[in-house]
């Protein structure tokens, strides 16, 4: 059953399913490598496919928000600072927030706050970065900010797709009761 699909960067072409996990069809459409939770993804149920500006794969599912670097997979729920685990859409601002659509409003990931201190290594990233999981695991925290009702914005939920933005970088959502315009610029 598969629930979304992208093609990104390379040609590849990545499936998110139903029961079936991740799935990628190599660039000469010849190859499928399929990524369940045998291969350490948390989930089988993968809602919507994301590649960010560093060509890593977003994954929103209904155990929070997965990150796969080509190698390892990432996920990131309320216990780092997630809205909701449950994640129906995923958007990314220019060189900004990723957006992530969830059943309590939306939640962004501003980017990565360095815990280690050390002098060589970056302070902040952004989002979008070229470092592997296991190198954002080791000496940075994700930074969310989380727009809903709790927090004084009109949001209860966001639909799973229900997420677009326009080039000027204006965010529609569309939630269970009403259409939500976010201006984050």
């Amino acid at each position: 059953n598969v629930r979304n699909l992208i093609e990104n960067k390379k040609g590849n072409l990545w499936f998110g399913t139903l029961g079936g996990g991740l799935s990628r069809l190599d660039k000469d459409r010849k190859y499928f490598t399929n990524y369940t939770t045998n291969n350490g993804l948390v989930t089988d149920y993968v809602w919507n496919v994301f590649e960010d500006n560093d060509e890593n794969i977003w994954l929103a599912t209904e155990v929070g928000l997965i990150r796969f670097d080509g190698i390892t997979f990432s996920t990131y729920t309320t216990t780092q600072g997630l809205g909701d685990n449950v994640i129906g859409d995923i958007l990314l601002n220019k060189n900004g927030p990723l957006w992530i659509g969830t059943n309590s409003g939306m939640s962004a990931l501003k980017g990565f706050a360095n815990i280690a201190k050390k002098e060589d290594t970056a302070s902040y990233l952004h989002a979008s970065n070229p470092l592997s999981n296991l190198e954002l695991s080791t000496s940075f925290n994700p930074d969310f900010e989380i727009y809903n009702v709790k927090t004084g914005y009109p949001i209860n939920d966001i639909n799973i797709n229900g997420m677009f933005m326009t080039k000027d970088t204006i965010i529609w959502a569309g939630t269970s009761d009403k259409l939500v315009r976010v201006d984050y610029n």
